[in-house]
């Protein structure tokens, strides 16, 4: 997310001049939201999911220009500025991740045991040294998971009518399709 927001710095800004907004988190779930003047939220939605969708090609197009790269300089030439851009940006988010997560234990008391309880009570939640093991251990920082499947849970309130919810539905679960989403059934 840190990849994509930072992508999305310039038009954040001016979108924010214009009084509207978005947040997007990913913990166990991506977490978008999007806030403002109701008449131009589809437009700042569309953007941002556009935007994911891109920066997404993008680094998979430059995880297929470098498979044929037999040394370091061929893979710098073959992923391109753009590329290379990319892969710094996620590799700075990788090593925050990975200061966070491996400090998680010297945070506040209550913190800590609020965390330990709910993997006592979610089972089938990762467990912080999972996602330090993986974190650690990234064989390429290109191989990624496809959103082979998913499920969209959209809350829309304020002043939007139905069809301005359905509208906006449309919009994310068109762009996720575009990527090879699949809806769960």
């Amino acid at each position: 997310c840190g990849v994509v927001s930072d992508d999305l710095n310039t038009f954040a800004y001016d979108a924010n001049v214009a009084g509207l907004g978005y947040s997007l988190e990913f913990a166990d779930n991506l977490s978008l939201s999007v806030g403002g003047f109701n008449d131009k939220l589809p437009e700042l939605m569309k953007v941002v999911v556009e935007r994911i969708g891109k920066v997404l090609e993008e680094f998979e197009a430059a995880g297929q220009r470098m498979k044929d790269a037999t040394n370091e300089e061929e893979m710098m030439e073959a992923l391109g500025e753009r590329g290379q851009e990319l892969v710094e940006k996620l590799e700075v988010q990788r090593q925050i991740l990975l200061q966070d997560y491996k400090n998680f234990t010297r945070e506040e008391p209550w913190s800590v045991g609020n965390y330990y309880l709910s993997q006592l009570m979610l089972r089938k939640s990762w467990h912080l040294s999972e996602y330090i093991q993986v974190l650690e251990n990234m064989p390429d920082l290109l191989a990624m998971a496809q959103a082979a499947e998913v499920q969209v849970d959209m809350l829309v309130h304020g002043n939007a009518t139905e069809d301005a919810a359905k509208d906006f539905a449309d919009i994310f679960c068109k762009n996720l399709k575009r990527l090879g989403a699949k809806p769960l059934p």
